[in-house]
């Protein structure tokens, strides 16, 4: 009788627990049956047909009669100088072509909302992360004031958490709620991930930095439009219909130098490259997160993929 397989997945962030889906997809195909997995995020994976079990990552249990494979557990690869879901693969021991690094999220069928009483809207995800990964307040407020006759509605998704630097420092994650009578709050409403997928499945389109709700919007035909931040667009734009270009838009700063992708900033802090560079920070010590965009330049690309008036 052949092994069961069983994949853990030390993904400490939501984004890069679902990057591994295309992987375990291809596992599935290659010994032509459903897997089991370890995870943070169960709910990520519910209702996926190549997966039948699933047990959270601290669960111990007798794996007798399990092939364990495991990912994000080597500390030598910099996930953050590289695309996540190849790099799944990669602990695997296999690659995977353009086509096949599409997402896969199953959400369940009901949501708490209704959203067809939202109109035409646009998602907001407005949570603050690291420092280089933050739009400021005041670009949020800018860019709802620039929507105020836009004729559609702004919806803010996000929630509040606190997140382990790795020095040990605690982030904390805050939504910020810009005001305007077109505006919608979702924000901290006990809303599921399924929930959320619904919301941005509906909707005109998303904007976001590099964040667990950019990749859910990745399982959707929705748009997305990527705010600028430190790490490199190529290793975080969601892959669908086989391109990071379908209804994808990066906006960037000035800056081009993706320092939080870049490993001779490791080098230069640490003298060698098997180690990692403090992520959150801008390495050129900038006072200003030269690699966000403005409001205005968010809106413009907004205002011309959308054709709005």
């Amino acid at each position: 009788m052949s092994k069961k397989i069983l994949v853990k997945i030390y993904a400490s962030g939501m984004g890069d627990a679902l990057l591994s889906t295309p992987a375990l997809r291809k596992l599935s195909y290659f010994y032509g049956k459903t897997i089991s997995i370890k995870t943070r995020y169960p709910d990520l994976f519910k209702n996926n047909p190549y997966i039948n079990e699933i047990y959270l990552l601290d669960k111990d249990f007798d794996e007798t009669g399990y092939e364990v494979f495991e990912m994000y557990k080597n500390h030598e690869r910099k996930h953050h100088s590289c695309l996540c879901a190849r790099s799944c693969a990669y602990d695997l021991g296999f690659d995977l072509t353009n086509e096949e690094l599409n997402l896969d999220f199953y959400p369940d069928l009901k949501t708490i909302y209704d959203t067809s009483k939202f109109k035409n809207y646009i998602c907001f995800h407005t949570t603050s992360n690291w420092e280089n990964r933050t739009w400021k307040d005041e670009n949020w407020q800018s860019l709802v004031n620039l929507f105020e006759n836009s004729g559609l509605s702004i919806v803010l998704i996000g929630k509040d958490y606190k997140e382990h630097y790795y020095d040990d420092k605690i982030c904390f994650k805050k939504c910020y709620i810009p005001k305007g009578k077109n505006v919608i709050d979702l924000t901290n409403d006990g809303s599921s991930i399924h929930d959320l997928w619904h919301i941005i499945n509906n909707s005109k389109a998303i904007v976001t930095l590099d964040t667990g709700p950019l990749h859910i919007a990745g399982t959707t035909d929705t748009w997305i439009f990527q705010i600028g931040s430190a790490r490199h667009p190529q290793f975080i734009a969601p892959f669908r219909n086989g391109s990071q270009d379908y209804k994808h838009e990066f906006i960037g700063g000035e800056c081009k130098l993706f320092c939080a992708s870049n490993v001779k900033y490791t080098i230069q802090e640490w003298k060698t490259i098997n180690a990692t560079h403090f992520l959150p920070a801008c390495q050129e010590r900038y006072t200003e997160m030269k690699c966000h965009p403005t409001a205005n330049q968010v809106f413009d690309k907004i205002k011309e993929k959308l054709n709005l008036n």
